[in-house]
């Protein structure tokens, strides 16, 4: 976990885990699976991640993983909050609302290079 000098605001992370849970505390967690896979669960929903996969997380609901396949899987994360969210806009006349996803599986190879890169 880290926090870059020039953006204080956001909480990178990168490792490798075989379970997690998290619970709504107001933060958005951005996220790239970078190998392996894994069974999220959020309430009632269940997704499936796979190496490649972009999933972001709002704070509606707590949410779970387990692997997928193998044993763990790698990842890289940014975690923002809504009040950061709203300090990087930085117009007060376009605030942020708080967003609920449906859906927070993106597959989309070119976005997840653009994550990766920013995250690097």
């Amino acid at each position: 976990m880290w926090r870059p000098r020039d953006h204080s605001r956001l909480l990178m992370m990168h490792g490798t885990t075989s379970a997690y849970a998290v619970e709504p505390d107001g933060s958005y967690i951005l996220g790239l699976i970078v190998c392996g896979g894994l069974r999220a669960r959020r309430g009632t929903e269940r997704h499936v991640l796979r190496a490649g996969d972009l999933c972001v997380w709002d704070p509606s609901r707590g949410h779970s993983g387990s692997p997928y396949s193998g044993d763990a899987w790698e990842a890289r994360l940014m975690v923002l909050e809504l009040a950061d969210l709203e300090a990087i806009v930085g117009d007060p006349e376009h605030a942020v609302p708080d967003l609920e996803l449906r859906d927070p599986r993106i597959r989309d190879p070119r976005l997840a290079a653009c994550f990766l890169a920013v995250h690097r």
